[in-house]
């Protein structure tokens, strides 16, 4: 979804095609991957603490095993970015965007940049690390959240929720777009209600979620940012946080939608991969639409190249960076958690 929103911008084509996929706001695939981060945070939280028993090793495993994940795939990226820029003049990379990338406090450089900040240059290039920097920025937070009661939380929850559909959020153009919470508080509180959902009993009528409901719901949270701006703009982005959880519930249900077992390996494979394919995916397709390619092959033929490279390459970089660094980490991890409970 976030790919195909900025392929008429990184492409920089025009025309029908390009025009139909900037109409909906597929960058609402953040909001979505927010909701699913906040729930596995929740979950993972609450294993390496029944392993562990003790709340510092279950901190200190969880940050080092998030902070593995993210920094060596995303300083990598970085670091090439730079030296193409010192080799490069006409390369076009100011080195604000930069440090802000590299301190994960890209949401308030960019979000500065929407309200006029002179200094900021091209964000095309790294102003989607906006995203990385709230996510890591929430993982500091997330085992003080899960300390509080479920019933405290879910007060909160709806506290943020209510406070958020007052709270103007322009999209894309202001600071507070940058701080889109909603939806990593929603995912995390769902995922402590699920430790205990052997108690729910709505589950059992519920029906399957199907594809068409998905997609139609996927199409929903796309329009609310074109459709609620101005005074509504808060409540757009806290009716996509509840599309998203509502979403994030229903795949984790038993009546999940199903599909064969080559669908589940392509989607489990491209979930694998789906970090570093955000991570790469502006330069790779800013670079090949200055290729001048899309006059030979079309803008069909640009995007289907442009998105083969960018898994080819993001499985490669997880391949030899992501995975080593987080087995690497968990295996570290592990050794820990085992003394405090021998302890």
């Amino acid at each position: 979804m976030v790919c195909l929103s900025h392929a008429p911008f990184f492409l920089g084509q025009a025309g029908e095609v390009p025009s139909w996929l900037a109409i909906p706001a597929l960058g609402v695939g953040v909001d979505l991957f927010f909701a699913i981060s906040g729930f596995v945070v929740a979950l993972s939280l609450q294993n390496l603490h029944q392993r562990s028993g003790a709340f510092g090793s279950t901190a200190s495993a969880f940050y080092i095993r998030r902070l593995a994940r993210i920094i060596p795939l995303c300083w990598t990226m970085l670091i090439v970015m730079g030296v193409i820029a010192i080799a490069l003049p006409q390369f076009t990379l100011p080195w604000a965007d930069l440090a802000s990338a590299f301190t994960f406090t890209a949401n308030g450089h960019f979000g500065r940049c929407f309200l006029g900040v002179t200094g900021c240059g091209s964000g095309n290039f790294l102003q989607h690390t906006w995203s990385l920097a709230l996510e890591l920025q929430f993982y500091l937070v997330a085992p003080a959240l899960f300390l509080i009661p479920v019933p405290v939380l879910r007060g909160l929850t709806l506290a943020v929720l209510f406070i958020g559909v007052f709270f103007l959020r322009p999209w894309q153009t202001s600071l507070a777009w940058a701080f889109r919470i909603e939806p990593l508080m929603l995912g995390f509180w769902i995922g402590r209600e699920w430790v205990g959902r052997t108690d729910w009993r709505w589950p059992r009528h519920v029906p399957a979620l199907t594809w068409t409901e998905l997609i139609g719901l996927i199409t929903v949270m796309a329009l609310l940012p074109r459709v609620m701006i101005g005074p509504l703009s808060g409540v757009g982005i806290v009716s996509v946080a509840a599309i998203a959880g509502w979403i994030v519930v229903r795949s984790a249900l038993s009546t999940a939608l199903l599909t064969n077992d080559i669908a589940v390996r392509i989607g489990s494979s491209l979930g694998a991969w789906s970090y570093a394919i955000y991570l790469i995916h502006p330069p790779i397709m800013i670079a090949i639409g200055w290729s001048g390619l899309a006059s030979v092959i079309g803008f069909g033929g640009i995007l289907a190249l442009s998105m083969a490279i960018v898994i080819a390459v993001a499985w490669w970089l997880t391949r030899a960076i992501g995975d080593p660094a987080y087995r690497a980490a968990k295996v570290f991890t592990e050794r820990h958690v085992q003394k405090e409970r021998l302890a």
